[in-house]
């Protein structure tokens, strides 16, 4: 897998994949230009060393179908603002007008192509859509690692079309900065997973538990260990059964047990006593909860032990003060820390005392701190700790492929 420092690109037209998925505002201007800001340095060297510059992007989710919705004509305004150079831009992604364009190119020029997932066949890693993509490409290079663990068109059939290809300056930081995670992490290690969902992290709990001292658990993650451990969680939010493609049903329910069960023989390596008098185990779940009966503004709340009876459709929204605590003690003892997802529902001030408390110990921490996830972005945006971290990853589910050391279809199609 080359770099991009040893790939030539005078006079060259080079593909570049990128990730412009930014958010937008109820009036179609950019909320948040970080994506853009991200890919800059790839995106100036490129047009340094003389490149002809077309970049394919996607934007949110519209379906495989042209939606203005979904544009990503304001991206390329953005992005000739921060150029100061203006950007083509013709409104698709293939077909005649873009390969006018293509062949009118001269050095220095950047071409930026409507929405990629305007086109079913993106998804669908047709061939024939990666070959209408490469017409007159000399160099294919990616910077969209929030797209390299899916096999799209732009991301593994493109490649598979191109000789020269490489990845870009974002790409090589997060590689970098992860790996530092997996290989031979500074002890203590603590890793924290939170979120609604257990199912897309199993594969990373299993990955790092081994390597790491304790993980700390919270959100729908925790409840659903907490009911594979036989507690009550109410109508808290659990993930028990999910059928991904090509495959049977899994209860994660049984599964979290068994993950639980498997790692708890282990020591943590980090001696703390928790509140309830018991050793910190290896994968650590609360001890304690903000439980109300719904989600409205002002409905009432109590904070629930685990292995309390909970009311009749009472949910856990957030963690308690004794899991506050202990787990701001365990980060302020991490060498090395890897966190993904809130541990409540944040969103609401009466149930983002948690993840602020989680936020900003890692944030105090002396250790080396890898964030991962876009709802773990918006906890440190929320409580202004933005950039106060070691490094904050641009992937979420690519993060976690990595860290669960699996393969990435998107860099191997660069092999």
């Amino acid at each position: 897998m080359k770099s991009i420092r040893e790939i030539a690109f005078k006079n060259k037209l080079v593909f570049l994949r990128v990730d412009f998925n930014v958010p937008l505002d109820d009036a179609g201007q950019i909320a948040d230009d970080a994506r853009i800001k991200a890919a800059l340095s790839t995106i100036e060297y490129i047009l340094q060393k003389g490149g002809k510059l077309v970049i394919g992007s996607h934007m949110g989710r519209p379906k495989g179908e042209a939606n203005p919705k979904f544009s990503v004509k304001p991206v390329a305004d953005r992005l000739g603002e921060l150029l100061g150079k203006e950007i083509l831009f013709v409104g698709d992604c293939i077909g005649p007008k873009v390969e006018k364009v293509k062949v009118g190119m001269k050095a220095g020029d950047v071409l930026l192509l409507e929405n990629l997932r305007f086109y079913p066949q993106e998804k669908d890693n047709d061939i024939h859509f990666a070959e209408q993509l490469s017409k007159d490409i000399d160099v294919y290079i990616t910077d969209a690692f929030g797209v390299v663990h899916r096999k799209h068109a732009s991301t593994f059939a493109l490649p598979s079309l191109i000789y020269d290809k490489g990845i870009g300056f974002l790409i090589e930081s997060e590689l970098e900065a992860l790996g530092k995670i997996v290989d031979n992490p500074e002890k203590p290690f603590v890793v924290v997973i939170g979120g609604i969902k257990i199912s897309d992290k199993v594969d990373v709990i299993r990955s790092l538990a081994p390597m790491s001292d304790v993980i700390l658990t919270g959100g729908g993650v925790a409840n659903t260990f907490i009911k594979g451990l036989g507690q009550d969680v109410g109508g808290s939010i659990v993930e028990s059964d999910s059928v991904g493609e090509g495959q049977d049903a899994t209860n994660y329910v049984d599964l979290a047990r068994e993950i639980y069960d498997a790692f708890n023989t282990d020591a943590t390596g980090i001696a703390i006593t928790t509140p309830n008098g018991k050793p910190l185990q290896k994968i650590q779940i609360p001890l304690d909860f903000i439980a109300a009966p719904n989600t409205d503004a002002g409905a009432p709340t109590k904070i629930i032990e685990v292995g309390e009876a909970v009311p009749t459709g009472w949910m856990f929204l957030d963690i308690g003060p004794k899991t506050q605590k202990l787990y701001r003690e365990v980060l302020e003892q991490a060498n090395t820390i890897f966190w993904n997802g809130p541990v409540g529902l944040f969103e609401m001030n009466e149930y983002s005392a948690g993840s602020h408390t989680v936020a900003q110990a890692i944030a105090d921490s002396k250790g080396y701190a890898v964030l991962g996830g876009g709802d773990t972005e918006v906890v440190t945006e929320k409580f202004g700790l933005k950039g106060k971290y070691s490094h904050s990853s641009t992937g979420g589910g690519a993060s976690l492929t990595f860290l669960a050391q699996k393969e990435l279809p998107g860099l191997g199609a660069l092999d």
